[in-house]
């Protein structure tokens, strides 16, 4: 299964020889190349945030890099300054009204041995007239606890490090 999980769309994907297919049933009755479908999803909505390929056992292959133009956000979770070993991270906004959740529903980045994740990210921006209501930045979560942070793209290769200190959000919130 393959989503768009900031817009809110979902279909199947299948690599053959190293080429990703989108079968997507409520547009096309064939398989056609992610690339198009990536494309043409861009232009209906103005842009797509993010690219996953949700994978058997619970894991995920982001592909957002190969597909649109991307910022790579790097998030620093510590607490008292010592990192935080696999914190649950999710980037969350709202999209048509709904809230979404990237990587996806019950997926999260988790944090390494420094207590960093790596991720990449679409610039968020839709066309009004087909979006009504989105939020064009995502909140942060760690372990499932909304941190007020916020990270948006520009989608011009930039990198932004984000540095959250539990024990700050604690005496914050």
């Amino acid at each position: 299964m393959a989503s768009f999980p900031a817009e809110d769309h979902f279909f199947t994907a299948v690599n053959l020889n190293g080429t990703w297919y989108a079968v997507d049933t409520g547009y096309y009755g064939h398989a056609i190349p992610l690339s198009k479908r990536v494309i043409e999803r861009a232009e209906e909505l103005g842009n797509v945030s993010y690219i996953v390929i949700y994978l058997d056992g619970g894991s995920f292959l982001e592909l957002t890099q190969r597909y649109v133009p991307y910022d790579t956000i790097i998030i620093r979770v510590t607490y008292r300054g010592i990192p935080v070993v696999s914190a649950c991270i999710s980037l969350k906004h709202k999209f048509r009204g709904g809230n979404f959740s990237i990587p996806g529903d019950k997926h999260y980045f988790y944090t390494d041995d420094n207590g960093i994740v790596v991720l990449h990210l679409g610039l968020p921006k839709y066309k009004r007239e087909k979006v009504s209501h989105y939020d064009p930045y995502f909140l942060i979560y760690v372990n499932d606890k909304c941190t007020y942070h916020k990270v948006t793209s520009s989608g011009s290769h930039k990198t932004w490090h984000i540095h959250i200190e539990l024990t700050e959000l604690d005496e914050s919130h």
